[in-house]
């Protein structure tokens, strides 16, 4: 049957109904959107959160980095692939530092600054054979040492 706008009723119905499926759609999206935002919805920050220990780990359950308090001190310590030490920045009664590292876990850079007062840098060499140490504290020095741990060269001379 066509009816007075040309359209057959079936056409007519079948828009209808599409229009009513979008609607009620789009009706059971709203609601759905609802319903989570009611349950889950926005809720504050918790004010601290408490643990000893974090730890950042991959798919396979391989420490790459630890947050945690240790004996003398909360410690940030960055791991590598292999589990090895690579930095990290410790505080203590003696000291606040920060220690790079290589592939063995040798420390290479150290900036610390001590209980005493006292503060500085050092740069090792492979298995800590060596190193130049900038140390600040009074006059404060440059020293460099050898592979025995003797000082070779100092400055000032004193």
């Amino acid at each position: 049957m066509i009816s007075q706008t040309g359209l057959h009723i079936e056409d007519r119905l079948a828009a209808m109904e599409r229009r009513s499926r979008r609607a009620t759609l789009l009706v059971l999206v709203l609601l759905s959107a609802a319903l989570i935002a009611w349950v889950g919805g926005p809720q504050s920050a918790p004010e601290a959160l408490t643990a000893q220990a974090f730890q950042l780990v991959d798919a396979e359950g391989n420490v790459w980095a630890e947050l945690a308090l240790r004996e003398n001190g909360p410690a940030l310590v960055l791991f590598d692939g292999e589990g090895v030490t690579r930095a990290s920045l410790i505080h203590s009664d003696d000291e606040s530092a920060l220690y790079l590292r290589d592939e063995k876990g040798d420390i290479r850079v150290g900036a610390a600054q001590f209980a005493h007062g006292g503060g500085g840098f050092a740069l090792h060499g492979p298995g800590g054979d060596g190193a130049a140490v900038l140390y600040l504290k009074g006059d404060g020095s440059l020293t460099f040492y050898d592979v025995n741990g003797e000082a070779t060269a100092r400055v000032p001379a004193k």
